[in-house]
């Protein structure tokens, strides 16, 4: 029985597709990851900094950028960014990224998917710190040799205290 277990198990691990981290990233899927976490990077300082030209100088989003933020059934752009980022960061202390893990990434020409894990910790001005999971799938767009940010899906999960094990 045991031997069966174990070469159901080893099938089922070739079968199966593998994530980013475990297969072999062409230079066209680094890129699109190094500007990933580049972004996230900058959203960090830009709440930091209580200015979102960090997050927008570094990212350059598109102007037609939109994404569903499913966890509040909301589908957001560029202009709804713009009107709300100030006053939620004035009230956040810090932001601060734990890991990014991607799942997979596909380029194809000028256009990338982005299929990836994040955790991450908000600081409130109070000092309430909130460890949240995001499921991400993100859409660039290759513009003058710049992946940028196109669209995406977003949900996302609070997951505990910062440091703990996910629940």
């Amino acid at each position: 029985m045991m031997k069966r277990v174990i070469v159901v198990t080893l099938l089922l691990a070739a079968l199966l597709p593998g994530t980013a981290v475990s297969q072999h990233l062409t230079a066209a899927e680094q890129e699109v990851l190094d500007q990933s976490k580049k972004c996230w990077a900058a959203w960090s300082d830009s709440v930091l900094k209580k200015d979102l030209s960090i997050w927008l100088d570094t990212c350059r989003p598109t102007e037609d950028f939109a994404g569903w933020w499913t966890t509040v059934g909301a589908l957001w752009g560029l202009e709804a960014e713009r009107r709300s980022f100030l006053p939620w960061a004035q009230r956040i202390k810090a932001f601060t990224v734990e890991n990014l893990q991607p799942l997979r990434i596909r380029v194809e020409g000028d256009h990338a998917l982005m299929w990836f894990y994040a955790v991450y910790n908000i600081e409130d001005v109070s000092g309430r710190i909130v460890r949240s999971e995001d499921k991400r799938f993100e859409v660039f767009r290759r513009e003058s040799g710049v992946w940028r940010w196109t669209g995406g899906m977003v949900s996302t999960t609070a997951i505990g205290n910062p440091g703990e094990e996910k629940k």
